[in-house]
């Protein structure tokens, strides 16, 4: 499954791809991917990073992304399973929080999110391994309907913001859990989405400029709501943002 996994993330998008086209992935092996992402404070973000460096590549998980946090003062790990490994790797995290925490590297609330693949914008599948310094914008927020935001993503006024906005590819689908996001399934209560944008630009004030037009752009204002769509339907609450930095990527 990991090579299976390396192999797609080196997949182009079709010549002429923009981000208002969505592409669903075939292979059952990328369809069934999650990703998680675990973020919090700490005070020295190079010794996080050195041991993130020294873990030993756990059973199951086929790639990690480390990342500071955008302004700094943070870091952010992404992990790639497939989702039947999540139960799993909620407990590997949290038996490495914990060493984290013991060592003085994780300080304060930890904030989750876990993401199920439903599809991909601008590139075919995952994107090819990502250099140190590319940016990366998680973002999270409820919806009435899944289906609805998940169309929405297909128009010219969604993926225009993101083209002019320098976003390369997206990773997108729905929002299996969260510390932040609370919401509860069903008929009478909602849904919730979740999407990685990935781009080329460093941290700091190109980042933080980013991540304030995506809050507009992205789907909270209604200049950016598609013709035919309802606000209220799309967007139910606060959109969540954890904006990073590529520290490394390891593709395993």
């Amino acid at each position: 499954a990991a090579t299976a996994l390396a192999a797609v993330a080196s997949v182009p998008a079709p010549a002429r791809a923009d981000m208002s086209t969505l592409y669903r992935p075939s292979d059952p092996t990328v369809a069934d991917l999650a990703v998680t992402l675990v973020a919090h404070s700490t005070p020295d973000i190079d010794a996080w990073l050195a041991q993130q460096v020294q873990q030993v590549r756990s059973s199951g998980v086929l790639r990690t992304i480390a990342c500071a946090t955008a302004g700094g003062g943070g870091a952010g790990l992404l992990t790639v399973v497939h989702r039947e490994q999540l139960p799993a790797l909620r407990e590997l995290q949290a038996a490495q929080l914990a060493e984290l925490r013991a060592l003085g590297l994780v300080v304060g609330k930890v904030r989750t999110y876990e993401l199920g693949t439903s599809f991909f914008k601008g590139s075919a599948g995952p994107p090819a391994q990502l250099r140190p310094g590319s940016g990366i914008l998680f973002g999270a927020h409820r919806t009435n309907s899944l289906q609805s935001w998940e169309e929405a993503q297909a128009t010219p006024t969604i993926g225009g913001a993101l083209d002019a906005l320098g976003v390369t590819s997206s990773w997108c689908g729905e929002l299996l859990s969260s510390t932040e996001v609370r919401y509860a399934k069903g008929p009478a209560n909602c849904d919730a989405a979740a999407f990685i944008d990935f781009f080329p630009a460093g941290p700091d004030a190109a980042l933080a400029r980013f991540v304030q037009t995506r809050a507009r752009a992205g789907m909270v204002s209604n200049t950016y709501v598609p013709r035919g769509f309802n606000m209220a339907e799309l967007f139910r609450g606060p959109l969540y943002t954890e904006p990073l930095e590529v520290k490394f990527d390891k593709i395993y």
